[in-house]
């Protein structure tokens, strides 16, 4: 991200620099100029949308990992919940058959 804001700034830079007032003059010098403000404007707009797509994709990975980190922790409290009850003993001595109802 912060390599794409300092290519942006560079853009910028590189757009002031190329219309100084000694370069306004008609001829050669004119077409170049127009010519590196087109390339500047649209490498500007790669740079736009290689921004906005890493935001997107940076939404989507951080929604997956949310959604995964659900997908495992709810089944995870359920073990851990069963190892609890079993290293208690809250239904007697293991073996007992109501473990085993309790599971299922």
């Amino acid at each position: 991200m912060a390599v794409v804001a300092l290519v942006l700034v560079g853009l910028v830079a590189a757009c002031c620099v190329l219309k100084k007032p000694s370069q306004q003059g008609e001829g050669p010098e004119k077409d170049k100029e127009k010519d590196e403000t087109a390339r500047l404007a649209q490498a500007l707009a790669v740079a736009e949308s290689a921004r906005t797509e890493a935001e997107l994709t940076s939404r989507a990975k951080s929604q997956f990992v949310a959604n995964l980190s659900h997908e495992l922790r709810t089944p995870l409290n359920s073990i851990l919940g069963f190892a609890a009850i079993l290293e208690n003993e809250m239904y007697g001595p293991l073996g007992s058959r109501r473990y085993v109802d309790y599971a299922h």
